[in-house]
């Protein structure tokens, strides 16, 4: 289903019932990188899988982070969820959270963030202008094995080949100046003293 934000649309996967969960993927993933932990899921709550700005059939946001947090937080107020969801992030997804909180108070019951933090240590903000500058000029096929290594280990790869040439079409399918925009948020981005 596709949300209307504005005039703007956020894409949403929705199944299950129960106390709302919303998830939000990583940079180098796309919605359906949580099809599988969504079947149990949907088990005990309603899980909503939002396509972030720029991935899937959600349409790009420019603006930086701030906008990009603001579409999502439009998107879950016009659910007219019966209660605040738990907003689980993951990666870049877990920035998008963690932000969504901060800008829109009460947006959400409870926070779950994986592998996410208040800021990025200077050589991983390295890596992200890193990979932005290659993706802009050799496209993100330059990148893709990169990105491949980065969420699986060799020998998940090995394992499951048509699990990473799925992955790796999805990361592909990312709109470019998304993931530079991403990449440009991510290497500057310091929460430390919002957070408190």
């Amino acid at each position: 289903m596709d949300i209307a934000v504005g005039t703007h649309r956020v894409h949403a996967r929705v199944g299950g019932a129960g106390p709302p969960m919303v998830l939000l993927h990583s940079l180098l993933a796309d919605d359906s990188s949580f099809d599988r932990i969504a079947v149990p899921l949907a088990q005990t709550h309603q899980v909503i899988m939002l396509a972030l700005p720029g991935f899937g059939s959600s349409e790009r946001v420019d603006g930086g982070l701030d906008a990009v947090v603001d579409r999502i937080a439009g998107a879950i107020q016009e659910l007219n969820l019966p209660q605040r969801p738990i907003l689980l992030g993951n990666g870049y997804g877990g920035f998008v959270a963690l932000l969504s909180a901060i800008r829109h108070t009460g947006i959400a019951q409870r926070l779950i963030l994986a592998d996410c933090g208040a800021a990025f240590s200077e050589p991983g903000r390295a890596a992200f202008r890193g990979m932005s500058a290659i993706a802009q000029e050799k496209g993100l096929v330059a990148i893709a094995e990169v990105a491949m290594r980065r969420l699986f280990s060799p020998e998940f790869q090995s394992d499951h080949p048509a699990l990473i040439e799925e992955r790796r079409r999805r990361f592909l399918a990312v709109d470019p100046q998304t993931f530079h925009n991403a990449c440009a948020a991510l290497a500057t981005l310091d929460l430390r003293e919002r957070l408190g």
